[in-house]
């Protein structure tokens, strides 16, 4: 029985596919970028270079709750970014020019998932924002998402959230930040300047049977829906 040479499938194989490729809508769909936190708790979204302080080290005293005792407590800090790509990194705040605030844009476009977390208080450990020249998020830092099960405010019991869950809703929100409106970035000397800063205050919300309440005005409130 004959066979076709190796050499002619392949050829055949490689005309197929340019066929494919040039059909409009065919395309190779690419897996989705996976981010990561670095050893200075930054998320970098882009390919941005990036210079960090030193590391520092500081001795603090302070006195235990009903007690006269000096405790002396040795804190640790990561270095931070100070230069993006060669360029001065300015503690400024950029403008969310929107109908609504950041938070409240963020939040619902993690809806989904979020709507899926047990009843509790969250605090989404999300801050420093970095924004370039153009009003886009580059890089920002992370370290989580808390919660705790009380239904007061005073209560302290915290559990853990899934594993998996929690690293799912780390990628949405990397995903949801590059594709944020521009801010508007601040000016130095009437030049545009990158910045640094913590649009999305207090960071924290509450899940109550599938509903995210946000805290206005000294009172919780539904997330608008938009």
């Amino acid at each position: 029985m004959l066979t076709k040479p190796k050499q002619v499938t392949a050829q055949i194989t490689l005309t197929v596919l340019f066929i494919l490729l040039s059909v409009p809508g065919f395309a190779i769909k690419k897996s989705a970028k996976k981010y990561a936190v670095n050893p200075y708790g930054i998320v970098t979204l882009y390919d941005d270079k990036f210079i960090y302080s030193k590391a520092t080290v500081d001795t603090i005293e302070s006195a235990e709750p009903g007690s006269d005792v000096e405790i002396r407590k040795i804190i640790k800090t990561k270095g931070r970014p100070v230069k993006m790509n060669g360029k001065v990194i300015h503690d400024e705040l950029p403008v969310f020019k929107q109908k609504h605030n950041l938070e409240e844009h963020l939040l619902n476009k993690l809806r989904g998932e979020l709507n899926s977390l047990p009843n509790g208080k969250y605090t989404l450990e999300l801050y420093n924002m970095i924004i370039n020249e153009d009003g886009k998020v580059c890089a920002f830092s992370y370290e989580g998402i808390s919660a705790s099960e009380a239904e007061d405010e005073r209560g302290k019991s915290v559990f853990v959230i899934d594993k998996i869950q929690a690293q799912h809703l780390f990628q949405k929100i990397c995903t949801e930040l590059t594709n944020l409106p521009p801010f508007e970035a601040p000016q130095l000397k009437g030049k545009k300047i990158i910045s640094v800063s913590n649009p999305i205050y207090p960071n924290q919300f509450w899940i109550r049977d599938h509903k995210i309440l946000i805290k206005q005005k000294d009172q919780w409130r539904d997330l608008p829906v938009f």
